[in-house]
């Protein structure tokens, strides 16, 4: 069952955690390997810490901090093969870059968003929308 598969593969991560995105590169270094970025350990303190699941080898190894503590983010892959965090209980903006494996700032969102949408658009600029702070429903996310 689903509960199982998880206990399963979370005590697997060099750090388990709940609220996390994951995000599996299609080329590059990293070619079919997943970033897992952020979420909050067991007794639900925030998380800056990411790592790299490998299914050729079904093992995960650290892959850095992140600048900022998230969960509730959203973390999209771009065209230059990075990936961007947004928000997570902040207002944070973190660029991953799967060449060097290293994490940035990349600026900051107008306010804190967490459970919000992040899309990828024609320009190649990341669109979002909706979400919360601290409760609050936010509208569109502009970045």
């Amino acid at each position: 069952d689903l509960v199982n598969q998880w206990t399963l593969l979370s005590a697997k991560m060099t750090t388990p955690r709940l609220y996390h995105t994951a995000t599996r590169f299609e080329t590059g270094p990293l070619a079919g390997q997943v970033l897992i970025a952020g979420g909050v350990d067991r007794s639900g303190q925030g998380l800056a810490n990411s790592e790299l699941y490998n299914p050729a080898t079904r093992g995960f190894t650290a892959a850095g901090s992140m600048p900022s503590k998230s969960f509730g983010h959203t973390a999209t892959l771009l065209a230059s093969g990075k990936v961007v965090v947004f928000g997570g209980g902040n207002s944070s903006v973190q660029l991953f870059d799967p060449a060097t494996r290293h994490w940035s700032p990349g600026g900051s969102l107008s306010s804190n968003r967490s459970w919000h949408t992040a899309t990828v658009l024609a320009d190649g600029r990341v669109g979002g929308a909706s979400g919360r702070d601290q409760g609050r429903r936010l509208g569109p996310l502009g970045a």
